[in-house]
């Protein structure tokens, strides 16, 4: 992130409009520099809300302590997609040689333990799915949010952290 990045944007948004707010710094007649946060006015164009950056900066920590806490820090798994298609023609084809040769009267204990292997493993694969989409799936740890944000040195972490992208 470059140095003069501002590190809460997209976590200030407009409580008029809801657009994100972006850190603006201007400088009056006086040559007085100030900042403030407000919205893209191409977008929003019946809005006007602004706020003082140093106004809603100072409230951030309190907010989002409140907001996290009690709050485990979520970890998303990526699931990557998987086909059993072909293993499950291949358990089909090996289930119908096996009770072909049991049908033929081939009724040996072996044939039928390897029919019941065969039959389970199909089974699993079923209950698994032929096929399934790649997914993702949020699991919570067991360190707390507020903790996390505690543990944070710097705004840009801890703006990454409020933006659900846990810092640490």
């Amino acid at each position: 992130m470059p140095h003069d990045a501002v590190p809460w944007l997209h976590v200030i948004y407009c409580d008029e409009c809801k657009a994100t707010m972006y850190r603006t710094v201007v400088t009056n007649r006086q040559g007085r520099k100030f900042s403030y946060y407000r919205h893209e006015r191409r977008q929003h164009v019946d809005c006007r809300a602004r706020v003082r950056a140093e106004d809603v900066e100072r409230q951030i920590p309190g907010l989002v302590l409140r907001a996290f806490d009690g709050s485990c820090i979520p970890e998303v798994i990526e699931i990557p997609a998987e086909d059993h298609t072909a293993e499950l023609e291949k358990l089909d084809t090996a289930i119908a040689d096996w009770e072909a040769r049991a049908i033929a009267g081939d009724t040996a204990e072996s044939v039928l333990r390897i029919l019941d292997g065969l039959h389970a493993k199909r089974r699993v694969l079923i209950d698994a799915g032929a096929r399934t989409e790649a997914r993702r799936e949020v699991r919570y740890t067991t360190e707390l949010m507020t903790d996390r944000w505690l543990s944070l040195s710097s705004d840009h972490d801890r703006g990454a952290c409020a933006r659900g992208r846990v810092g640490g």
